[in-house]
C-alpha cells in the first residue's frame, strides 16, 4: 500500500485537473466504477454527483483503507471491493461511468461493461513521467502500465469508442528530501 502524502515536493503546475474534469460527465442517477481506488479518498470525493459508486482494487489493504475512510465521512452511495481490473464481475452495460487514475487500464473490459452512450474516463502515469529524474541518475525500470495513449485510444475506437478527450502533460518535479526520492524510486 503507498501513501503518497510524506511526500515532500514541488512540481510545475498542471494544465488540467482530472478531479475538476470528471464531475462534467457525471449525472445524479449515474451508477458509476472507480478501478484501482486505492483508498477511496478520491472517489469518495465525487460521491455527491451521482447516485451509487463501486471502487475496486486489486489490494485487500487499500479496500479496508477505503471503507474506513467511506465510513468516517458518512457516505451510503458508495461501496468497495476488491477485483482484478482485467476481468471485472459484472455483467455486461453495468455503468453509467467508469473512472480511473493511475491504473492499468483494459479496455475491452471496461467497454463490456460500460453503458451504451457511457463515459470511461482515465489519468494515468505515462513511461516518460518524471524523465528528467530517471535520466539524471539512469534509472529506466519497465513501465508498469504497457499501453501508451495512443495504443489506448486505438484500442477503445475498435472497440467502437467515440473519443471525446484526450490530453498529456510531462511537467517537472522536485524531491525536496532524499526520503522522498527514494520512495519514488521505490514505486516508479
Amino acid at each position: 500500500m503507498w501513501d503518497f502524502s510524506s511526500m515532500n515536493t514541488k512540481r510545475e503546475p498542471a494544465p488540467w485537473d482530472f478531479m475538476k474534469i470528471v464531475p462534467r460527465y457525471l449525472q445524479a442517477s449515474d451508477f458509476v466504477l472507480d478501478i484501482g481506488t486505492g483508498g477511496g479518498e478520491k472517489f469518495l470525493k465525487l460521491s455527491g454527483y451521482f447516485e451509487k459508486g463501486i471502487g475496486i482494487d486489486q489490494s485487500i489493504e487499500m479496500v479496508k483503507v477505503a471503507k474506513e475512510h467511506a465510513e468516517r465521512a458518512k457516505i451510503t452511495n458508495v461501496t468497495f471491493g476488491q477485483m482484478q481490473a482485467e476481468t471485472l464481475d459484472y455483467p455486461s452495460d453495468t455503468f453509467d461511468v467508469i473512472l480511473t487514475r493511475h491504473a492499468p487500464v483494459f479496455p475491452s473490459e471496461g467497454v463490456r461493461v460500460l453503458k451504451p452512450n457511457g463515459y470511461f474516463l482515465t489519468q494515468r502515469v505515462a513511461a516518460k513521467h518524471r524523465q528528467n529524474l530517471k535520466d539524471v541518475f539512469g534509472y529506466h525500470p519497465q513501465p508498469k502500465y504497457a499501453n501508451d495513449n495512443g495504443t489506448l485510444i486505438e484500442q477503445f475506437e475498435s472497440l467502437g469508442c467515440r473519443i471525446v478527450a484526450s490530453g498529456e502533460y510531462n511537467i517537472r518535479y522536485w524531491m525536496r528530501d532524499i526520503f522522498s526520492f527514494i520512495f519514488w524510486l521505490l514505486i516508479s
